[in-house]
């Protein structure tokens, strides 16, 4: 389980950082 949990955190940061970047791109 910790496993699978580690890698829902890693996606969800990756997620995280794409939307910041499109973000910046935009404004």
């Amino acid at each position: 389980m910790e496993k699978g949990k580690s890698i829902d955190i890693e996606l969800t940061e990756e997620e995280l950082r794409m939307k910041l970047q499109r973000l910046r791109q935009e404004v």
